[in-house]
């Protein structure tokens, strides 16, 4: 039996276009089907105007009025209908632990941190942040960005003697000597997302999440020259 969803629309377009698994970035623990996918349900990112800036995105906060964000900060594209899954700007979707029906109230907005979970008993690696209303939630990587997408960032170069990645919008990264090892596998032309550190045992202030590798490293942010 077809279900059939009333959705009131609040912006002028808005796509409900699904984009097939072959266009995105493999994970090495998808799980997700398009079965899954269509009951993605697509919002507008109307609101939200990003710029060629390594290191800031920028959102519209108002008419006229822009605002800055660092480029560890990420927004909202869909919302699953019952809060299970979230799609973020670059078409990454992100499996939540359970169904967060208070998370479609977040706006397109709302600037979203990505960071590790520390819990050792969970399935979930990421927690997800709403740096505007303070709530989180657990979360997987569940399917990788759109391979067109115009936010996808790809290793460019890695450098394992001095500790370095950068990245194809020209940023450089200073990799933690804990996990130094980790990039002996990274290759150029990894995809990956820029998350928030919060360990501990670690000054690096940023995550560089590798899509392909499943798995992240801690880093900062260094100064091309």
């Amino acid at each position: 039996m077809k279900k059939w969803f009333l959705v009131l629309v609040f912006f002028s377009q808005i796509s409900f276009g699904f984009a097939c698994e072959d266009s995105r970035v493999s994970c090495k623990k998808r799980i997700s089907s398009l079965e899954s996918q269509k009951f993605i349900e697509r919002r507008a990112l109307k609101e939200i105007q990003f710029v060629g800036l390594p290191i800031a995105n920028v959102v519209v906060c108002d008419s006229s009025t822009p605002c800055y964000f660092p480029a560890e900060f990420h927004f909202i594209r869909s919302i699953s209908g019952v809060g299970e899954s979230i799609e973020i700007e670059d078409g990454s979707v992100w499996k939540l632990s359970e169904n967060n029906m208070r998370i479609l109230s977040w706006k397109n907005t709302d600037p979203l941190i990505i960071t590790q979970n520390h819990s050792w008993f969970s399935d979930y690696s990421y927690v997800i942040v709403n740096k505007y209303t303070g709530e989180s939630v657990l979360a997987t990587l569940d399917l990788g960005p759109l391979e067109d997408s115009q936010w996808l960032k790809k290793v460019q170069f890695v450098n394992v003697s001095r500790s370095e990645i950068i990245l194809d919008n020209q940023t450089k990264w200073k990799v933690s000597s804990w996990d130094r090892d980790l990039i002996k596998e990274w290759k150029s032309g990894d995809v990956v997302i820029i998350g928030t550190n919060t360990s501990q045992f670690s000054f690096k202030k940023n995550l560089l999440i590798n899509v392909s590798m499943n798995e992240y490293i801690r880093v900062s942010p260094r100064e091309m020259k």
